[in-house]
C-alpha cells in the first residue's frame, strides 16, 4: 500500500496534493506521509492539532454547510466532522488512527452494517457513529433509521452537527438521497429549532413525516439558514443546477453541485448542470486512482475523503479571498 501511494503521487495524485491550500496542511505532507511509520504520523498530528484547530475556527466559524447525497456524501461528512471533533484526519486504512478500529469503521467503512443473524446492525451502527462524534465539545443529531431487510424508501439518515468554537459556531448537515428524495420528521431540524427538544434516538424511530422529491426539499434546506450547500443528486442523474442558482439568489447561499467520487476502475463522466450552476468537482480528481484506494467498487477509502475534505477547505479558503 505504501509504495503504490508513493509511486501514485509521482503520478496524477501529484495534482491533487499541490491544490491542496498550504493554510490547512504543513509545507510536508503529502499522500505518502499517510503511510509512513504511525508513531511519527501520530505525533504530527498532535503537534499541529492546535494549529487546526485555529484553522478550522477561522474558516468555518458562523458558516453552516448542508450535503446532500448518497453514502458517498455521507462519508466525507463523517470524515470532516471527525476531524472537527478530534483534531486530525482518520486514516484508518493505514493503521494510524489514534483511537482503534471502532473509529475506523465509523469513518470510512461499515464492516457491521449488513443484517447477521436476524439482527439489522445499521442502527445499531447510527448509535455507535453518533456516540463518538457527541465527545470533545462537539454535538450531533442523528435522524436515522433502516429497516430490514433494506428498503431505500424507508431508509433515512439525516446529520445535524454543531461545534462551538473561540469565534463562533460551526454547524455541518449531511442529508441523505438516495433516490431523488429527502425524507424528514418533524421533530428534528429544519422544523423542530430546538435540538434538546428531540426525543428519536439514532435507529429507533421508523416512521417519517416528510417525503419531498429533491428540487422541493432544497426549498425546505433553506431552513437550516445554511451559507453553503453541496447538492448531489444520489442515485440517479438529474439536472438540479438551475434549482441551485435559484436557492442561492433568492436565500444568498452559496450553492454547488456535488458530484460523484469516480468508481473503482470508472472513467470521467461529464456533469452537466443548467444555468451555469457551480460545481464541487470530486470525479475527476478520483478516476484512476488504485483499487486499493477503494474497499468497494463505489466507496473511497480515508484518503479519498480527506482529500476531497481538503479541497472543501481550499474552496471555502478562496472564496473569502
Amino acid at each position: 500500500m505504501q509504495k503504490t501511494l508513493c509511486c501514485f503521487r509521482h503520478a496524477a495524485f501529484l495534482v491533487i496534493t499541490l491544490t491542496v491550500s498550504s493554510y490547512w496542511l504543513p509545507e510536508t505532507f503529502s499522500v505518502c506521509s499517510i503511510t509512513n511509520d504511525a508513531r511519527s504520523n501520530h505525533r504530527r498530528r498532535r503537534n499541529h492539532r492546535r494549529q487546526c484547530e485555529t484553522a478550522e475556527s477561522e474558516l468555518l466559524a458562523n458558516k453552516s454547510i448542508v450535503f446532500i447525497g448518497d453514502s458517498r456524501v455521507r462519508y466525507q461528512y463523517m470524515s470532516l466532522v471527525h476531524f472537527l471533533t478530534y483534531g486530525y484526519w482518520n486514516d484508518c486504512e493505514n493503521g494510524t488512527t489514534l483511537f482503534g478500529a471502532t473509529h475506523c469503521e465509523v469513518i470510512h467503512y461499515n464492516r457491521t452494517g449488513e443484517q447477521k443473524d436476524g439482527v439489522n446492525y445499521w442502527n445499531t451502527w447510527y448509535k455507535n457513529t453518533n456516540d463518538i462524534i457527541n465527545s470533545h465539545g462537539s454535538s450531533e443529531l442523528c435522524d436515522c433509521y433502516r429497516p430490514s431487510p433494506f428498503d431505500a424508501h424507508r431508509t433515512r439518515e439525516n446529520r445535524y452537527f454543531w461545534r462551538d468554537v473561540h469565534c463562533g459556531k460551526i454547524r455541518i448537515s449531511y442529508l441523505q438521497n438516495f433516490l431523488g428524495q429527502v425524507t424528514f420528521r418533524n421533530d428534528f431540524p429544519p422544523f423542530q429549532p430546538d435540538p434538546l427538544n428531540t426525543t428519536c434516538k439514532p435507529g429507533k424511530c421508523d416512521q417519517a413525516d416528510i417525503t419531498l422529491p429533491l428540487l422541493p426539499a432544497l426549498e425546505i434546506v433553506s431552513k437550516l439558514q445554511p451559507t453553503h450547500v453541496f447538492a448531489g443528486t444520489g442515485w440517479h442523474d438529474i439536472d438540479i443546477g438551475c434549482t441551485l442558482v435559484e436557492l442561492e439568489r433568492d436565500h444568498r447561499i452559496k450553492t454547488y453541485f456535488m458530484t460523484r467520487i469516480c468508481e473503482r476502475g470508472g472513467s470521467i463522466q461529464k456533469t452537466r448542470q443548467g444555468c451555469n450552476a457551480s460545481i464541487f468537482d470530486r470525479m475527476t480528481p478520483t478516476c484512476g486512482l488504485p483499487s486499493d484506494f477503494y474497499w468497494d467498487k463505489m466507496h473511497g477509502l480515508s484518503t479519498i475523503n480527506n482529500d476531497m475534505n481538503q479541497r472543501l477547505f481550499d474552496l471555502l479558503n478562496q472564496s473569502e479571498m
